[in-house]
């Protein structure tokens, strides 16, 4: 044995992957706590929440459990990129989120992209990247990701002059969040504001409310 071995402790690859599991689970559940805490508002408490999760995967290597070390530490940075959004730093949220997708390229990390360039008027990426996350929510699992995606498309078009592209995406969007969430649920009606809006638009009442495109909290 080597000199520098000495007073080493040895721990075996599942004795490290035990371990890894254990931060994954506790990282998972601070996710899932901070989801609560957006969805309340309380976007101080749930920044926390996300910070140390955030440090707890920062320098960590995952082994033989890489996809779901990816998965968590992902949807850390996208919420971590959400609330940044929300608190109008689309600069920082923007970074966050671009780090998220190197970890896992889900249709909610690219919607998050999409209404992030939005708000910074950056309209022609946004469409490019809203076309993308239509084409990676036709494989996912999550409900909310292709209505999301394709309200998100409608308002890239509508932003860019293309009324009829943009009413044919909210259009889709809009009869996909009927059929799984109720006419009645919250998307729904935000994916109907966006089509009177685009209406008001095309027939040009251009002092219509402002509406935006949306950001998604799924992972």
């Amino acid at each position: 044995m080597c000199s520098s071995d000495l007073g080493k402790t040895y721990v075996s690859p599942i004795e490290s992957s035990i371990a890894t599991m254990d931060v994954i689970d506790s990282v998972n559940r601070m996710n899932n706590a901070a989801a609560r805490m957006i969805s309340s508002k309380n976007l101080g408490t749930a920044k926390t929440i996300l910070i140390g999760a955030e440090r707890m995967t920062h320098s960590m290597a995952p082994g033989a459990l890489t996809a779901e070390f990816n998965e968590c530490r992902a949807i850390t940075l996208m919420r971590l990129g959400l609330i940044m959004n929300r608190e109008k730093d689309y600069e920082g949220g923007l970074v966050y989120l671009q780090e998220a997708l190197k970890l896992d390229r889900t249709p909610a990390i690219m919607n998050n992209i999409c209404s992030t360039l939005s708000a910074l008027g950056k309209h022609h990426e946004a469409l490019n990247w809203a076309l993308d996350a239509v084409d990676a929510a036709e494989y996912a699992p999550v409900l909310e990701a292709m209505p999301v995606a394709l309200h998100n498309l409608g308002i890239e078009y509508e932003a860019l002059g293309e009324i009829d592209s943009a009413l044919v995406a909210f259009n889709r969007a809009k009869r996909l969040a009927n059929e799984r969430f109720g006419i009645n649920s919250e998307l729904s009606r935000s994916i109907h504001h966006s089509i009177v809006i685009a209406r008001r638009y095309a027939s040009r009442d251009r002092d219509s409310l402002p509406h935006g495109p949306l950001f998604s909290l799924p992972k």
